[in-house]
This record gives structure tokens, C-alpha cells and sequence, in this order.
């Protein structure tokens, strides 16, 4: 499994540019065509590329988009958007039900950007992820534990 994770000061395009394509996989879970890029994320990525936000602020901002929230959270329930949320930002499915219902009620209380603010800036993004490391699949292996629905 390859790790992407940015290294301070470096302003090289080609490296910005593979980060910033393991993101979109990472949170949209495909690649986003050029033009949508363009049109959504533009400003984001050239302040990544600038140095101006690191790749969590990048990350967040991928979550707060229109475009998140059209594919992953209007059309699904808040116990799938939890489900997703969890992938998307920590690499793994929810704990259990105790961790749902925690999410569930900033989702319910505060909405998306809460629940995502929440994920991005919990203790366990930051020391796995941390500041400039793209999130991903942590427990491919454990994948078929996890789903007793």
C-alpha cells in the first residue's frame, strides 16, 4: 500500500499532483475528471500547491464541497453517511454502535461539516494522518469483520 504524504517546502508539481489524485481517491473514491476539478477544487489545489493549506486542510476542504455532500451525503441516511465519513476520512468503518451514535448526533445537531470538522480534527486523524499525510485504507484485511448488519 502506498503512503502519499507531502513533505514540507516542497513546491514539486508533479509530486502535488499525485497527492492531490490519491486524495480524490481516497474521499470520492475514483478519480475526478479534469473539468470538475477545475471547476470545484482549483482554488484548493493550487493553495495546497502553493503551501498556502497542508493536505489536511486540503482534506477537509474536499469534504466540505458541493460535491461531497451531493455524492455521499444527500442521498443516504446518517447511519451510511457515518459509515462513509469514517472510510473516507480515517480509513476504516466505525468502531460500533457507541461511535455512531456519538456521530450521529453531531450529524443530527450540527450537520455535515460538523461531523467532518469532527473526523479531521479527532485525535486519531492526527496521529495517524496527521498535518500532510493523504488518509487511507487502514484495515484492508479486517474489511469482511466489520459488516454484521
Amino acid at each position: 500500500m502506498k503512503v502519499f504524504k507531502r513533505v514540507a517546502g516542497i513546491k514539486d508539481k508533479a509530486a502535488i499532483k499525485t497527492l492531490i489524485s490519491a486524495a480524490y481517491r481516497q474521499i470520492f473514491e475514483r478519480d475526478i475528471a479534469p473539468y470538475i476539478a477545475q471547476n470545484e477544487f482549483s482554488g484548493w489545489e493550487s493553495k495546497l500547491g502553493n503551501g498556502e493549506i497542508t493536505v489536511k486542510e486540503f482534506i477537509e476542504g474536499l469534504g466540505y464541497s458541493n460535491l461531497y455532500l451531493k455524492e455521499f451525503y444527500t442521498p443516504y441516511p446518517n447511519t451510511k453517511v457515518i459509515e462513509l465519513g469514517t472510510k473516507h476520512f480515517l480509513g476504516r468503518a466505525p468502531i460500533d454502535q457507541a461511535e455512531i451514535r456519538k456521530y450521529n448526533q453531531i450529524l443530527a445537531t450540527q450537520g455535515i461539516r460538523a461531523f467532518i470538522n469532527a473526523l479531521v480534527n479527532s485525535q486519531e486523524y492526527n496521529e495517524v494522518f496527521g498535518e500532510d499525510t493523504v488518509p487511507y485504507r487502514r484495515f484492508p484485511t479486517l474489511e469482511h469483520h466489520h459488516h454484521h448488519h
